[in-house]
């Protein structure tokens, strides 16, 4: 008989409600050259009897039957010593497999030669029947193509938090001759298996595919996990006894030292809650473990990656010191509220009015000035790490992200987060939207993570990312963990808007984020001055130094200019804030006249947010926008992208009413037919100086003339005034070099 491509473990304990969906999935794999191990851990339902009924109908399943119950460790190594599979893979009996599971991931490794190698997996949500993508496992590995092969421990990042044994393929031969098996403990036996498995690998694969469904029971911690936490301290420390054997060690204690604290206080913290028995005897041993760490190793050298705090103050307290600051955290606590800090001392409240602005923002200046002190000693010996902060496509910092690329002392990378409010004003981003734009940054750029964790359905600290310096792009729909607050601490946060403002200095300078960024970019001084007058800092981190996207048009391109563009704003309806929306109004009469004149080469390009709001505010009903969109499709492009500018250079007019292409488009020298609204809010000083010469048309009697006279005669008589403003203006200019230098010059970075 030949030796079987693969052999599939599965463990198997009182799953009956699940099994059938497992086995079925297992034995209908796309690869018929498998051996399916079956170990029945001595369960108290029907779990056994649906194993013996799949086995008489399926020669390559082989049952293993337990007396008693053991424990997954040492059902999974029984399984180990007898499986005959060229690899091997993993499966619980509640979980399940897709059906080219294993041919997909044995044909990956096979062509690697890895000695293990991760897939993606599917999250089911059973309460919920929700299932989608896990992106936070894998998440560090994703800047990796599924050719590439990886050495661990030269890759210092959180790979521990992938350390079950599922969604991993193994080569059966890297596992005996490393002697790698399961610890017979009752919990956590997986924790040394995986360490081993980490230390001992050569090189190991990505495959970026979902192969492996987990399902999410709710109250799946049961008293078997409570009342053997023991075993969380053993597995910890057999772990760590093999890692200082490693000639890597240090590699991996990097890793492994801040996991073991953070989930040591995570389960301390949840089965005190489902037994406070165990309270007393779980702080002790926790105590000692951290003090044996503390003796071994500098942890503080791991505070940023640790809840530091805690940590110490386990080290100082012992259990009757402990007992006694919790009740007086009991009788006396501090809070928070918008406003106010709270205080309670015996169920009295007072009320204390929270900080200024002013006085935030020097809170904020102390703790940039502490890191910018940090940053110039360690400058001189490593990259400075930037991170770009999105989530949407509307980015503008594509050429400071290419010269920091190429410069040797920076380097840059983008981090997706979430947007916390919802798209359209009426759903969340889904797994789905949130990859699209993923996908479209890391198309262009390579050093591309994901800040938001689908699993448990919440941000994750940026602090993760190791970031130095922070540019956002965007002021709002931030998580209070992605906000200014929240990484002030370890880097400094810089803002350069998606877009050049038209609106007014309160809008775009007047919100609390404005004031506490340590650096506001801004074009010109125009901005400045205006700025300054509404902020509670005085502008003192405003810098002018021009705008990164208007760098492209220096490039002589020879394009052909040959689009009309059709770009409306989202702003409909008089309970928007804005108030630029001209749809109602032009709308339909616009696309009649593309219709009425195909000899024009027409682009149709709306707001990201329009179609939905058009239906939110009742202007229209979704058969509707459905039926104008398709209508678009029939005469013109649609574009709905976020790079826009080769559009604009290819074009020979904008029709618009959107306040955040004034500026952008004029560096083409093409005419603007500007669409206002009478309820309008009114543009700023800069924008009154860009718009001064563009056509601007207030009712269908003007559009209908500026139409005939602009598009279809190709007069423009305002262009020579027009060419003029734009040099006035200096919009073109080298804006990422200029912000090179400003940083350059913070972290006393000497260039040769």
């Amino acid at each position: 008989m030949s030796q079987p491509k693969v052999s599939v473990i599965v463990a198997v304990y009182n799953v009956e409600d699940y099994l059938v969906q497992c086995m079925d999935s297992v034995v209908n794999q796309t690869l018929k050259d498998i051996e399916i191990i079956c170990m029945d851990d001595c369960s108290t339902d029907k779990s056994l009897e649906i194993l013996k009924e799949y086995r008489k109908k399926d020669n390559r399943i082989k049952l293993l039957e337990f007396g008693e119950n053991v424990g997954q460790g040492k059902t999974r190594n029984v399984a180990l010593d007898i499986a005959k599979g060229e690899y091997l893979m993993f499966l619980d009996g509640d979980d399940w497999l897709e059906l080219s599971a294993c041919e997909k991931a044995y044909e990956h490794i096979k062509a690697n030669n890895n000695d293990f190698a991760y897939f993606n997996m599917f999250d089911y949500f059973e309460n919920k029947d929700v299932k989608h993508v896990n992106t936070r496992r894998l998440r560090h590995f994703t800047n990796f193509s599924s050719s590439q092969n990886i050495r661990l421990c030269e890759y210092d990042n959180w790979f521990i938090t992938t350390g079950e044994p599922w969604y991993k393929i193994y080569k059966r031969d890297f596992l005996n001759n490393n002697n790698i098996r399961f610890s017979n403990l009752r919990i956590c036996e997986d924790v040394p298996f995986y360490i081993k498995v980490i230390v001992c690998a050569e090189t190991v694969s990505v495959l970026n595919l979902p192969l492996y469904n987990y399902r999410i029971r709710d109250n799946s911690c049961g008293t078997t996990c409570v009342y053997n936490w023991k075993d969380l301290f053993s597995a910890r420390r057999e772990s760590y006894n093999y890692i200082i054997k490693s000639p890597h060690s240090e590699a991996f204690l990097k890793v492994f030292l801040p996991y073991c604290i953070n989930t040591l206080l995570y389960w301390y913290g949840r089965f005190s809650r489902i037994d406070s028995s165990i309270s007393k005897d779980f702080y002790l041993e926790l105590r000692k473990y951290f003090m044996e760490l503390d003796t071994k190793h500098s942890i503080e050298d791991f505070k940023e990656k640790i809840n530091y705090s805690k940590f110490k103050r386990i080290l100082k307290y012992n259990w009757s010191t402990k007992c006694f600051m919790d009740f007086i955290h009991l009788i006396f606590s501090i809070t928070n509220t918008k406003k106010h800090k709270v205080i309670t001392f015996f169920g009295i409240k007072l009320k204390i009015k929270r900080f200024s602005m002013n006085k935030q923002y020097k809170n904020l200046c102390k703790k940039y000035k502490k890191t910018i002190k940090r940053l110039q000693k360690e400058a001189k010996n490593r990259k400075i790490r930037v991170a770009f902060y999105v989530n949407d496509t509307r980015w503008k910092c594509q050429n400071l992200y290419d010269l920091m690329s190429k410069d040797e002392h920076y380097e840059p990378f983008i981090i997706v987060g979430k947007s916390n409010v919802p798209v359209n004003n009426r759903e969340y981003q889904s797994y789905d939207d949130l990859m699209k734009i993923f996908q479209i940054y890391k198309k262009n750029n390579r050093n591309v993570f994901l800040a938001y964790d689908y699993e448990n359905l919440e941000p994750i600290s940026l602090s993760e990312f190791n970031p130095d310096i922070v540019f956002y792009s965007r002021h709002w729909q931030l998580y209070k963990e992605h906000n200014v607050n929240a990484i002030s601490d370890y880097a400094l946060a810089c803002y350069i808007p998606y877009f050049i403002s038209n609106s007014p200095a309160n809008i775009e300078a007047g919100y609390a984020f404005h004031n506490l960024v340590w650096r506001y970019y801004l074009l010109n001084d125009d901005l400045k001055k205006e700025y300054k007058k509404v902020m509670k800092n005085r502008g003192k981190n405003l810098r002018v130094v021009g705008y990164p996207f208007l760098e492209d048009y220096k490039k002589q391109d020879n394009v052909e200019k040959k689009y009309i563009i059709y770009a409306p704003h989202w702003s409909v309806g008089k309970d928007s804030l804005l108030k630029y929306a001209t749809f109602e109004w032009n709308g339909e009469y616009i696309l009649n006249f593309a219709k009425q004149h195909p000899e024009l080469n027409w682009v149709f390009k709306p707001h990201p947010i329009l179609k939905g709001t058009l239906v939110d505010t009742g202007v229209m009903t979704k058969e509707e926008t459905d039926n104008y969109w398709a209508e678009w499709d029939k005469i013109g492009i649609k574009y709905e992208g976020a790079d826009y500018l080769p559009l604009f250079k290819a074009s020979k007019a904008l029709i618009t009413d959107c306040g955040s292409f004034l500026a952008e488009y004029m560096p083409t020298k093409n005419p603007v037919i500007l669409l206002r609204s009478d309820i309008a809010t009114p543009y700023n000083f800069l924008a009154q100086k860009v718009t001064k010469y563009y056509y601007k048309a207030h009712n269908l009697e003007e559009l209908s003339d500026l139409f005939n006279d602009v598009l279809i005669k190709g007069n423009d008589i305002n262009k020579k005034q027009r060419l003029q403003m734009l040099e006035d203006l200096h919009l073109v200019n080298s804006a990422s070099e200029n912000i090179l230098r400003d940083l350059d010059k913070t972290l006393c970075i000497e260039r040769n």
